[in-house]
């Protein structure tokens, strides 16, 4: 393992299980990606890290909330894969949200 992949791993051990998927870690807790303002989630991991388009897989709206299944740490960006309600996964960069555990807490995926 490199070190830049350790040095990954160790950032997101405290909050975050390492996952099979290489590139990213699965939780080990609900949490929830909590739009204060929209939110696109794109359908790939490369277009959410484009300038937002209009080429969104779907909206969050202001209040509206997305279960977190995997994050993906890219040393200047972190991606959140979340589960939308019909069951698609798709990835949120950008936008205004935070991260909330089930309890309704502020959290973070990585330190």
């Amino acid at each position: 393992m490199s070190a830049s992949v350790l040095k990954g791993v160790v950032r997101l051990a405290a909050a975050c299980v390492l996952s099979s998927c290489g590139g990213g870690s699965t939780l080990d807790r609900d949490v929830f990606v909590v739009a204060s303002d929209t939110v696109p989630i794109f359908a790939t991991r490369d277009q959410s890290l484009q300038p937002p388009s209009g080429n969104s897989l779907a909206v969050l709206q202001p209040g509206q909330s997305v279960l977190v299944v995997e994050c993906i740490d890219l040393k200047q960006y972190q991606i959140y894969k979340v589960r939308l309600p019909d069951g698609r996964t798709g990835f949120v960069n950008a936008g205004h949200y935070t991260l909330r555990a089930r309890s309704g807490t502020p959290t973070p995926c990585a330190d």
